[in-house]
């Protein structure tokens, strides 16, 4: 494997964390180094980055993403943790799997479950839980395709 410089500010770095696909990254400054070190993140493996709105007196010292990259925390030299979460937006996979479906998405930060419903009016939860591939850090459900219409979604309990 190449490593491969990204467009993160020069600045002497002193924690990095990632989502379990490597898409979603966040870099703390060097807390020894001075309050107003940033914390940048990047949603694009490293491409591109933006620097976060952050209390200035603060020593970063270390930094933890959860496997979707939507949920963050920080910790600071003698003093508090900062946590930071966005709403995920799980994308969502298909498969087919002889005569079914196998529909899988990235370990959300938030739990989600499965819904089905025949005219997108009316919605029941699946019976069945999602499965957890720890190879790829995926929930994973298999779905019981008919000749009939028929709709999934993911949803926030």
């Amino acid at each position: 494997m190449n490593w491969n410089a990204t467009s993160a500010a020069n600045n002497y770095w002193d924690s990095v964390a990632s989502s379990a696909d490597g898409s979603k990254l966040v870099v703390l400054g060097d807390g020894e180094a001075g309050p107003r070190c940033p914390i940048y993140t990047s949603t694009n493996s490293g491409s591109n980055w933006l620097p976060n709105n952050t209390p200035d007196s603060v020593y970063w010292s270390g930094v933890a993403s959860s496997a979707d990259g939507d949920s963050l925390a920080a910790i600071c030299y003698g003093s508090s943790i900062f946590t930071w979460q966005t709403t995920p937006s799980p994308q969502l996979y298909l498969a087919s799997v002889g005569n079914n479906l196998e529909m899988s998405w990235l370990i959300p930060s938030t739990n989600f479950v499965v819904q089905q419903s025949s005219d997108m009016m009316s919605w029941s939860e699946l019976t069945n839980p999602p499965t957890l591939n720890l190879t790829n850090l995926q929930n994973q459900i298999m779905l019981s395709v008919s000749t009939s219409n028929g709709f999934f979604r993911l949803t926030a309990p």
